[in-house]
């Protein structure tokens, strides 16, 4: 039987799946998380155990609202992602610590290697793996993401509700986290198992839907993963406290 942590069955199978350019990318990311993996269970696992990767962060503070001091870069690279969801993933990710860098991805919003040289390539700007640990940078290329998975979505699933953009669909939420924490693409991500799920008259899609499905799709065995949908979920949960405790703040004074 394979084992997860074997960085080179990853980078196979990941390839095998996709072709081209999308095909490297999700290989190469699984590849980084998967070394990670290795050395999590070498020096800190019994084995036979698998390790998780998206480990628990704190509870958000008692007050019940996340910290704000991001929000002003955030409102500069949103687009139309609300600065709500913005702060509860990156809460979710690193406790918003700009400076979290003990695993391959980095910084505020967790941006690994892969992502960053992507970006690099298609803006023609030069940022190193420091300038991740800015949070300028680190946002600008975790929202350039964000937004490519969401026009992705719409543009390959029109007859799919939740893939349409829709922040007060928490089933769009749930299934814009899950691509950009456990793959989106056509080729074995997310956008796979709607394409698989369609050919068969299935549009109403659902986070627990693709998970069911993702093994007999063909889809990245990450998808699959209960740990990595409750992930999701909870972003989305905290998504939605922030975004109901933002909409009973009073307006502000004249």
């Amino acid at each position: 039987m394979a084992n997860d942590s074997d960085p080179g069955l990853i980078l196979t199978a990941a390839l095998l799946a996709g072709g081209g350019l999308a095909g490297y990318h999700g290989g190469q990311w699984l590849l980084e998380r998967g070394r990670l993996r290795a050395r999590q269970a070498a020096h800190a696992c019994p084995e036979g155990c698998a390790p998780v990767i998206d480990a628990p962060r704190p509870a958000p503070p008692a007050s019940g609202a996340l910290p704000r001091r991001f929000d002003a870069i955030f409102e500069k690279y949103r687009g139309s992602i609300p600065i709500t969801y913005l702060r509860a993933l990156t809460w979710r990710e690193s406790a918003m610590n700009a400076g979290e860098r003990s695993g391959p991805a980095w910084g505020l919003m967790q941006v690994v290697e892969v992502v960053r040289r992507d970006y690099n390539r298609s803006r023609g700007t030069a940022y190193t793996r420091e300038d991740l640990l800015n949070p300028e940078v680190n946002v600008a290329i975790a929202t350039s993401l964000l937004q490519r998975i969401i026009a992705s979505y719409g543009k390959n699933h029109p007859q799919v509700p939740n893939l349409q953009e829709d922040w007060s669909n928490r089933q769009f939420v749930e299934l814009l986290t899950f691509g950009w924490n456990a793959g989106y693409s056509e080729a074995g991500g997310v956008g796979r198992v709607a394409r698989f799920l369609e050919a068969r008259g299935i549009t109403d899609l659902t986070i627990d839907v693709v998970r069911e499905n993702a093994s007999v799709a063909g889809a990245s065995k990450h998808l699959s993963r209960r740990d990595k949908v409750a992930w999701c979920k909870g972003v989305a949960s905290l998504y939605r406290r922030e975004w109901e405790r933002a909409s009973q703040l009073p307006p502000p004074a004249a």
